[in-house]
């Protein structure tokens, strides 16, 4: 009876309880449903528009950003952190060999016994042993937490590099829709300019009022400013780059 309690009282000593997942109470179904077989978005799914100048822009920014290798020493960190909680569970065992020569002296008093080589070799090889009993699980627990350190940190970057490249990518094709706004607006002025010169000579030839001309005129300034506008946006999309 008293191995009883001493054991139930070791048991409660542990440092703190099991993990245990906390229960989501979940919709026994939904009202939307997933086509069958839908295959998930990959994390880089920039790559499926196969445009080679996304794909290096996306690999530069990446490559250069404080945050990713920031969150990327955060990983590393941990796995170290978890590697050595690990090695802790189990027993350390050293080892090595130790050789050395030593030479007696035909001097000494009294002088060494005939026979026996005047340098000696001495060679010792030794090991050591050493290993904390996880009596109170500490080091388990240690484990643990290092373990869910990774994870989260992992998990930290890949949310930052999901961001980065999606950031990336729509920045990108804001550049591209701009621009073709831009050769749509060129169009435009080339047009209403030519509008304008046909209505100055119409109202030359007494064909149209001066109205004609001013409000000509005045579509050809508005398209100049919309390309002006839009000139000024693509400056900071491409600049965000």
């Amino acid at each position: 009876m008293k191995r009883l309690w001493a054991l139930l009282l070791l048991a409660g000593c542990a440092l703190g309880p099991d993990y245990q997942r906390p229960a989501v109470e979940l919709p026994a179904d939904y009202l939307a449903r997933s086509a069958a077989g839908d295959a998930a978005v990959p994390s880089e799914w920039w790559t499926l528009y196969r445009d080679a100048t996304l794909e290096e822009l996306v690999a530069a920014t990446r490559a250069n950003n404080a945050d990713i290798r920031l969150a990327a020493a955060q990983v590393e960190e941990a796995e170290a952190v978890l590697r050595q909680a690990r090695a802790a569970l189990f027993p350390e065992i050293t080892g090595g060999l130790q050789r050395s020569r030593t030479r007696v002296s035909s001097l000494t008093v009294p002088p060494p016994l005939g026979g026996f080589p005047p340098v000696r070799p001495d060679t010792r090889l030794f090991a050591s042993t050493n290993f904390e009993i996880d009596f109170w699980g500490r080091l388990g627990r240690a484990s643990e937490a290092a373990r869910a350190s990774l994870l989260g940190s992992r998990f930290a970057r890949d949310v930052v590099t999901l961001s980065l490249g999606s950031l990336t990518a729509q920045t990108y094709f804001g550049l591209r829709s701009l621009d073709a706004q831009l050769a749509v607006l060129q169009e435009t002025i080339r047009t209403r300019r030519d509008s304008v010169e046909l209505a100055r000579a119409r109202v030359g030839a007494g064909l149209a009022s001066e109205l004609d001309l001013y409000q000509a005129q005045a579509a050809l300034s508005d398209a100049r400013v919309q390309r002006r506008d839009t000139e000024r946006a693509r400056a900071l999309l491409e600049h965000q780059l």
